[in-house]
């Protein structure tokens, strides 16, 4: 892949050809000594479900993997999660005040459209998620 993003994980549950893969991410002070004191530090936990027809056998609970992605994938997953649902937000809103509706009501409008529309997004999971595709390139 070109552009890779890569995250060191591990290996915490292998089945039917999924291998779900625990990934920490670490702001760049988080490792720090006094990062329980600042509250600046920030740690994440991820869970990545990597889909791998042909598992082989020297994967097993507990290895530490490297899982990649493209930046492309991640550009179309933000698009997705956060691009769409703000544009969506902002044109129904919009609209509804200028159709001439109270301000509350035009906001809790805009509320239930971002629901249907990830609602819609859900339906069509499978469709949407082609192109992001994660991929455990080895053990580290």
């Amino acid at each position: 892949m070109s552009n890779e993003i890569k995250h060191k994980g591990e290996i915490i549950e292998i089945t039917d050809g999924h291998v779900m893969v625990r990934i920490v991410q670490t702001s760049a002070c988080a490792s720090c000594k006094i990062a329980g004191h600042c509250s600046a530090s920030e740690m994440k936990e991820k869970i990545v479900d990597v889909y791998m027809p042909t598992l082989g056998t020297d994967m097993h609970v507990g290895d530490e993997v490297v899982v990649c992605t493209s930046s492309r994938a991640v550009n179309k997953a933000l698009l997705f999660a956060f691009i769409f649902p703000f544009a969506v937000l902002m044109v129904s809103l919009f609209g509804m005040i200028s159709l001439g509706l109270d301000d509350i009501l035009a906001a809790v409008s805009s509320l239930g459209f971002v629901l249907l529309y990830y609602l819609v997004l859900y339906l069509f999971k499978n469709k949407v998620s082609r192109g992001v595709e994660f991929v455990i390139e080895g053990k580290s």
